[in-house]
């Protein structure tokens, strides 16, 4: 059985700061493969020294470091999943404590929690064996999707019975019951490129072309529950006035909250991309559109929560956060989606509480740290005891 450690809060969170700064030296923008490669060593030398047994997983994408993977028996195959990651959007590197928070570019998103993980792996070190297996999931680029490894997620998911994301938790109170899914589609279209003020010459403009389409996509989800289009970027090799544009690249996403929806925008987006909505005055021509799914996250779906892990999750939120539980939606995709399984139960935002995500002036709640950690040491605790019972 599971034995309650005892350890002040106060010696949690220094320590998690101290781990937080020593992993400070690692500038690991996902596409920085070393960078990510020497912080996942790193991790992987720490989760050992706390009695896990780890392992790198090549990317299937060269351009990536590996997934780290660390995990202790248990008494069952079947795990607790804890999912994480290395990589930030920014390079940063430079992080500060601004009175009670810390401060930087990807210190919510996802640093702090690998600290936090492996903390939590000491609290457990020593301990009989769970129920479950523990398990640590470590992305290595999971803000461009975790390409390369999700076939190695597909692996990993039959033998999960809970997964945790470790994402940051989005206010006091709130954990993650559900997530929006993505898909990433890059769009290239092909006018002609003309000087602007010939009347008489063959001209299309490939960038008016794209903010038809566009203005019909944002038509299509208009007024419609749990979608949102964007463009996230456009390029074009156009860079002067009186050009005509000639071609364009742009970045394109939508979030859905089913599959079925994802279908239904895919049909319409494939109508809408591949007629032309723009020709040539001379020729007749019309606009030439090519496009690829870069990326494609199912939703995660609200899992069925029994009551009594809702009353114990109500009961240590509200002495972890001191605000009551409240189960929340988001917008956003991460890699747990693809751990969703229809027998598992999935919950994310178990991380400190933070805000102001990928921006310089993304923020820790410093106060929230030790309590989420013993948070999550509880839920071990309980899910072991609740399986035992069962037993």
């Amino acid at each position: 059985m599971y034995t309650h450690t005892t350890t002040e809060s106060g010696d949690l969170t220094t320590e998690a700061l101290n781990i937080f700064f020593a992993m400070g030296q690692y500038q690991t923008q996902s596409l920085n493969r070393d960078g990510v490669t020497d912080l996942q060593i790193y991790l992987k030398r720490l989760f050992e020294n706390e009695g896990m047994n780890c392992r790198l997983i090549e990317s299937q994408d060269k351009r990536f470091a590996p997934l780290l993977v660390a995990r202790r028996e248990g008494l069952s195959k079947e795990s607790i999943t804890f999912i994480a990651h290395a990589d930030m959007v920014s390079p940063n590197t430079n992080f500060t404590i601004d009175n009670s928070l810390l401060v930087g570019a990807g210190s919510a998103d996802n640093r702090i929690s690998l600290a936090m993980l492996v903390l939590l792996a000491r609290l457990l070190k020593g301990e009989m064996a769970s129920f479950y297996s523990i398990e640590f999931v470590i992305s290595p680029n999971e803000e461009m999707g975790s390409v390369g490894h999700l076939e190695h997620f597909q692996k990993l998911k039959k033998k999960t019975r809970y997964v945790f994301g470790m994402e940051p938790s989005p206010g006091a109170g709130k954990i993650i019951h559900s997530r929006n899914g993505n898909r990433w589609y890059k769009v290239f279209i092909e006018g002609i490129a003309s000087h602007a003020g010939r009347l008489d010459d063959a001209s299309l403009n490939a960038a008016h072309e794209l903010f038809k389409k566009y203005q019909k996509l944002e038509e299509l989800v208009r007024d419609r529950s749990g979608v949102r289009l964007n463009i996230g970027a456009l390029e074009t090799p156009f860079k002067s006035f009186n050009t005509v544009c000639g071609s364009v690249t742009a970045k394109i996403d939508f979030r859905f909250n089913s599959p079925l929806v994802r279908d239904e925008l895919h049909q319409k987006f494939i109508q809408i991309f591949e007629s032309s909505q723009s020709f040539c005055q001379k020729t007749n021509a019309g606009t030439q559109c090519l496009y690829s799914i870069e990326d494609d996250c199912p939703p995660m779906k609200q899992s069925e929560i029994d009551i009594t892990l809702k009353l114990f999750l109500s009961r240590e939120v509200a002495r972890s956060d001191g605000e009551a539980l409240s189960l929340v939606h988001t917008g956003g995709a991460a890699d747990i989606n693809y751990f969703s399984k229809h027998d598992n139960i999935c919950l994310d935002g178990l991380g400190a509480i933070g805000g102001k995500l990928h921006t310089r002036e993304e923020f820790v709640e410093i106060a929230s740290i030790a309590p989420r950690i013993q948070l999550l040491k509880s839920l071990i605790s309980y899910l072991h005891k609740q399986r035992t019972i069962l037993c």
